[in-house]
C-alpha cells in the first residue's frame, strides 16, 4: 500500500509538468505505473490473506498461489516489462530494471513455495524466505529511488 500512496503523490506531483528528458520519461514511468499497479497489489493481498496470522492450511495457501498469487505476480511482471520498451532513459530504464528484477524475485519465491507444498519438502522454507526477503528489499530500493528521482526532478 505504500507504493500505491507514493504512486498516487508522484502522479499528481507530476501534473506541474516537465522540463528535461529524465523529469519527463520519469513522468511517464510514473503514470505507466498507475496503470499496472492493480496486479501487484492483487498478488500480495491475496498472500498477505492466507499467510502469516491469516495461515488456515497448505491447501489454502496453494489454492491461492495457483489461482491468484502467481497469475497476479506474473501479470505484473509482464507489464512492467512492457513499461520497458517505451522509457527514453537509460536513468529510468534502470529504475524499471530493479522492479523487474524484484518482482521476478517474489514471483520465483512464490513458485518455489508452491513446489514446497506440493512435494511437502519443508526443508526448502529458509530458502523461500529468502527470496521472499530479497525481493521485498529491492522493492524498497526501488521505492527509495522512485522518491529520490521525484525530488531531484521536482517531482
Amino acid at each position: 500500500m505504500k507504493m500505491e500512496r507514493l504512486l498516487i503523490v508522484c502522479f499528481f506531483l507530476v501534473l506541474a509538468g516537465c522540463a528535461n528528458a529524465e523529469k519527463d520519461d520519469l513522468s511517464n514511468y510514473i503514470k505507466e505505473l498507475r496503470k499496472v499497479v492493480k496486479a501487484e497489489s492483487l498478488a500480495m493481498n491475496a498472500y498477505a490473506s492466507v499467510s502469516g496470522s491469516n495461515y488456515t492450511d497448505d491447501e489454502t495457501v496453494y489454492e491461492a498461489l495457483t489461482e491468484t498469487i502467481i497469475p497476479a505476480s506474473r501479470d505484473y511482471l509482464n507489464k512492467l516489462e512492457a513499461i520497458t520498451v517505451r522509457l527514453q532513459t537509460k536513468e529510468i530504464r534502470a529504475l524499471n530494471e530493479k522492479a523487474i528484477e524484484a518482482v521476478t524475485l517474489q514471483n520465483n519465491a512464490f513458485v518455489l513455495l508452491m513446489d514446497i507444498l506440493e512435494e511437502q519438502d519443508r526443508s526448502r522454507v529458509v530458502d523461500f524466505n529468502e527470496r521472499l526477503d530479497k525481493a521485498r528489499r529491492l522493492g524498497r530500493e526501488w521505492q527509495t529511488e522512485v522518491q529520490d528521482l521525484c525530488k531531484k526532478n521536482g517531482i
